[in-house]
Formats: C-alpha cells, structure tokens, sequence
C-alpha cells in the first residue's frame, strides 16, 4: 500500500481496496461506538484535570453544592438536563473559560453523534 494511501485511509477511516476502489468501512459500527466512549472518556478527564487547577468562582456566593471537577466537567458535556454545577460556578480565567465553552460543543457533537448511530441502528433493525 502507497504512502498515499494510507494517508488517505488514516483520514477517511475508509480502507482502501487492492484494486484502488474505495473499499469498506475501516471502523465497523461497534467499533465507533467504542469511539465515542473513548473520546467522552478523554474529554472528562481532560476537564477534570484542568478544572481541579483552579477554584471557579460562584454565581450566587453562599449558595449551591460545593465545587467538584468532574461533575461539572459531564455537566457540561452531557447537553441535555443538568447536574447542576453548570450554572453554580463560573471561571474568570480566559482559558478555562474557553475550555468550559469546548466541551460544551463537543458534548453536543458527540450526543448528535450517538443519536445518529441510534437512529441509523433502528432503522436498518
């Protein structure tokens, strides 16, 4: 196989025929399912680390469940319901900041994700 591609492979997660035809799916169905998991698995861990740094600062001083990393790390990945922490605390450092709004867009792309693999699941049942 090519340096080409397997570039190409590595990019598309599409493994190429022998013949240079597109070939099948590199990653079966299960297989991007374990994915997923994988990347909501790095992604809290990433914010628990980077979150248990630093102490936010509270929305309404006085009030709420105290500060914990990981809660507040699914609360923002998880987009649909609460846990709470979310509206509880709130970062004045930039970076965090940005990295609070990162999860939150990954968690909904992973959600659309995993209800896309859901729906293409019952459909094809």
């Amino acid at each position: 196989m090519g340096r080409v591609k397997r570039i190409a492979w590595s990019a598309t997660g599409r493994r190429p025929g022998r013949d240079g035809s597109e070939g099948r799916d590199a990653f079966p169905e299960g297989r991007r399912v374990d994915l997923r998991a994988g990347w909501l698995l790095g992604l809290a861990l990433l914010g628990t680390v980077a979150f248990g740094t630093d102490t936010p600062s509270p929305s309404k001083p006085g009030e709420g469940a105290p500060f914990q990393p990981l809660v507040y790390t699914l609360d923002l990945l998880i987009p649909l319901g609460g846990l709470g922490q979310r509206t509880a605390w709130y970062w004045t450092d930039g970076v965090l900041q940005l990295l609070a709004h990162l999860l939150i867009a990954a968690g909904w792309v992973l959600t659309t994700a995993a209800v896309a693999g859901v729906t293409r699941t019952v459909q094809k049942g």
